[in-house]
């Protein structure tokens, strides 16, 4: 079973366009927003459901002048933009662990590495995502040209990172699918329930694509 989660329900809306068959093998999971809602609640969806994989979706906000709203982004890799311990010698996104080693970066497989585009929409892939507890806005991002020039990232969100962490630690396979929701100079659509639910479609369409190349599903169509 593949469980798939997001922060609201309305970023999961998306599952009602598919087939009925195909939605039988999805487990669709609102997890609340930021990291440490997300952390809990993919720890208790995998004790009770035992996912065999788990994809975080959902929108985002981009970092990059490259992506437009409504682009599908599968990064490869996640970290916590908003953590910052250089002061004590640890890279920009790192933490020590209980161990004391560095934890920073998390990586991952791509869902998806076959299109550049899927129903008009930009596709990315293997790019880096950052987590934060903090809605980033564009006079805030202007002021932090290292989220690019040393993180490398592409888009922020405030649950994947959390998501990804909890899988991993409990040995689920875990990869991330978002659309963009806000593009790099703030802009958002006018109606912007009705962008999600459309990007929400697209991205599960998407998925269960991908899904049925990887074998995941055990659906010929």
């Amino acid at each position: 079973m593949t469980l798939v989660v997001a922060s609201s329900p309305l970023e999961l809306s998306g599952v009602e366009s598919l087939a009925p068959e195909m939605r039988e093998n999805l487990k669709i999971l609102p997890i609340g927003v930021g990291k440490v809602n997300a952390t809990l609640n993919t720890l208790l969806a995998i004790q009770k459901y035992s996912p065999s994989l788990i994809v975080v979706t959902g929108s985002c906000g981009a970092i990059r002048e490259e992506l437009e709203i409504g682009d599908l982004l599968f990064p490869n890799r996640v970290l916590q933009w908003d953590i910052d311990l250089e002061r004590f010698g640890w890279p920009r996104g790192s933490l020590p662990s209980a161990s004391g080693e560095i934890e920073g970066t998390l990586e991952f497989s791509p869902l998806s590495e076959e299109y550049s585009s899927y129903r008009g929409r930009g596709v990315k892939h293997g790019v880096a995502l950052g987590s934060g507890d903090h809605f980033l806005i564009r006079s805030e991002r202007e002021k932090m040209g290292w989220l690019i020039d040393e993180l490398n990232l592409w888009a922020v969100d405030m649950e994947s990172y959390g998501v990804v962490k909890a899988a991993q630690a409990m040995g689920v396979e875990v990869t991330i699918g978002r659309f963009v929701s806000d593009d790099a100079r703030g802009r958002r659509p006018k109606n912007f329930e009705k962008m999600i639910r459309e990007a929400s479609a697209d991205l599960f369409a998407l998925l269960s694509q991908s899904l049925i190349e990887r074998e995941k599903f055990p659906i010929i169509l």
